[in-house]
């Protein structure tokens, strides 16, 4: 997913992705800066991917100045190659992290950059 101005994800099963499970990359030179974006990650099962979990970025890595309101509640974050939420190169408009089991992946749990 790239850019969404607002997304729900909620109540699936991710299990052995290729990468990363859930991949939300944000376009650093959009024309919709001003608004508020939101994503809502709530009630899923994410377990065994590649990668990360839950990655929400930047796309490239260039600092994206988006007012990005995020979500991530009541998910199970399990046993994932890498990290099991990377957020990073964002301007964060609100950020809630709450009720989530993120256990047992390789590089950590969450890491905010």
């Amino acid at each position: 997913m790239v850019n969404p101005r607002s997304a729900l994800i909620r109540s699936n099963t991710i299990t052995r992705a290729g990468r990363n499970a859930i991949l939300c990359e944000m376009l650093p030179h959009s024309h919709w800066t001003e608004k508020t974006r939101k994503l809502l990650v709530i009630k899923n099962d994410i377990q065994m991917s590649n990668g990360n979990g839950i990655n929400i970025c930047s796309q490239d890595n260039i600092f994206s100045a988006h007012n990005l309101k995020i979500i991530l509640s009541q998910n199970s974050i399990k046993k994932n190659g890498a990290i099991g939420v990377r957020i990073e190169n964002l301007v964060l408009h609100d950020l809630k992290v709450v009720q989530n089991d993120i256990e047992r992946n390789e590089y950590g749990g969450l890491i905010l950059h």
